[in-house]
């Protein structure tokens, strides 16, 4: 930073945005959770229509 109170400035931008980093971070790994427990679901029930349309 150019002076002081640039740093500063700096500074409190890391302060203000890491947790909201963080927060990012968890709702990212929630959503990629949630999409592969949906795909396995989408898998299981193409599955067993499958199943039950070939015992037809």
């Amino acid at each position: 930073p150019a002076d002081a109170a640039d740093a500063l400035a700096l500074a409190i931008c890391h302060c203000w945005r890491a947790p909201m980093i963080a927060r990012m971070a968890e709702a990212e790994a929630m959503a990629a959770e949630q999409r592969r427990k949906y795909q396995a679901t989408l898998k299981a029930k193409a599955k067993a229509s499958r199943l039950s349309g070939s015992a037809s």
